[in-house]
């Protein structure tokens, strides 16, 4: 039986055995100073300054679906479940709980190729950030369920 640790590891020298540098995606936000803090977007910047900050999310789990195809023509994405265990000792019991976990792949090679190859129960490994959703009443335009999924830029799939 092979260790998490080493299916990753191995995982990651294949990424970078393909040329690939695998790192912690790091985004810069814009930063505002102005005299008047109340509008964000007053003209009286005084100056900028860019911030590293970091949003990413490592999944290894099990599809819980076969890819979908959604969105429009214009503007398609794949969508996908993954399943991640959580394991804990309760008393003298092993306990396993299920988290389930929605993704979404935008980048049009990654989306096909993961359209045409994932099938159900397939061990697979996403890397990407966390994004939130809300969902709004058309009738009132309140907000009636809020809820967060990942973007995926890089989806690994294991044979199966």
């Amino acid at each position: 039986k092979v260790s998490l640790n080493t299916m990753l590891q191995s995982c990651m020298r294949l990424c970078v055995g393909a040329g690939r540098r695998v790192q912690p995606q790091v985004a810069a936000r814009r930063l505002c100073h102005s005299e008047d803090y109340s509008d964000k977007f007053s003209e009286k910047v005084t100056h900028e300054r860019f911030e590293k900050s970091i949003n990413q999310v490592t999944l290894l789990g099990r599809a819980g679906n076969t890819a979908e195809m959604r969105g429009t023509e214009t503007y398609p994405v794949v969508q996908f479940s993954v399943a991640t265990n959580i394991n804990y000792q309760k008393g003298e019991e092993m306990v396993q709980n299920t988290v389930w976990h929605r993704i979404s792949v935008f980048k049009p090679a990654l989306r096909d190729s993961v359209y045409k190859h994932l099938k159900k129960g397939q061990r697979v490994m996403v890397q990407g950030r966390l994004s939130y959703y809300e969902k709004r009443d058309p009738e009132t335009n309140t907000v009636i369920h809020k809820t967060a999924g990942i973007v995926a830029h890089d989806v690994v799939l294991f044979a199966l």
